[in-house]
């Protein structure tokens, strides 16, 4: 509902790259993939967690607008209109 989608997962990406860094690249034991993970969940998903619920799709009521004809025919409108302005 963001439009933040690629945002995010660059996000995810760096924290999980800097947490594979942080417990993989310098020690090498047996739980450090491990470790890695437990520490980028526990960094990514508090943050994804909160902006979930703050864009909420029942608090937002996109899936009640969306699912009437008005609703199906603006959708319809705004994508014309950007098919129009990218031709």
């Amino acid at each position: 509902m963001l439009g933040g989608g690629t945002t995010f997962a660059m996000v995810g990406a760096y924290i999980l790259v800097s947490e594979l860094r942080r417990h993989c690249g310098v020690q090498d034991s047996e739980n450090s993939l491990e470790t890695a993970l437990t520490a980028y969940e526990s960094v990514f998903m508090p943050f994804m967690t909160k902006l979930q619920r703050a864009v909420s799709i029942e608090e937002l009521g996109w899936d009640k607008i969306f699912a009437t004809l008005v609703g199906i025919k603006l959708l319809n409108i705004v994508f014309r209109l950007c098919v129009a302005l990218l031709n």
